[in-house]
């Protein structure tokens, strides 16, 4: 019984290690989480944690899904993920297009990937801290679209 109970706490540990999204600086682990690819923009929000990371690294066999037409980005990938890759500190002014990342994920493989919704990707931002520049103007708009995103999705 003692066995059976020690067994189980182990592969509930090893299976939440598993999921666990926490940045590692240098360390190759499995993340998690959404992806948008456009012009300009290799977008990583990884599941759990409140912050948008640059994607680099090999991403071929991320094809097959399908290409949506988004303002400002052209054709772009909307996309879950699960990759295996190393993770930066963050960087003073950013990484990826124009400092856009806090940190850099250099994807070694791709795990898996399926489908998302740009609606999701938009949904997932609402979970990130405002900049500092924002105005309070900023804030109360963000967080009316945000509903509408949350009703819409419901």
């Amino acid at each position: 019984m003692r066995l059976a109970a020690g067994l189980m706490v182990l592969c509930v540990a090893a299976a939440c290690a598993a999921r666990d999204n926490r940045p590692e600086p240098g360390v190759q682990k499995t993340y998690q989480g959404l992806y948008l690819s456009g012009f300009e923009v290799s977008s990583f929000l990884p599941a759990g944690v409140a912050e948008q990371w640059w994607l680099s690294g090999d991403m071929r066999r991320v094809s097959g899904t399908d290409l949506q037409d988004v303002p400002g980005l052209g054709n772009a990938q909307v996309m879950w993920i699960s990759v295996e890759g190393t993770v930066t500190e963050k960087g003073p002014w950013g990484h990826g297009h124009l400092g856009s990342g806090e940190r850099e994920l250099s994807v070694a493989r791709v795990l898996e990937s399926k489908p998302a919704t740009l609606d999701e990707f938009q949904l997932a931002n609402c979970d990130l801290p405002a900049p500092e520049w924002a105005t309070d103007r900023d804030i109360q708009i963000s967080n009316a679209y945000c509903e509408e995103l949350r009703t819409k999705l419901k």
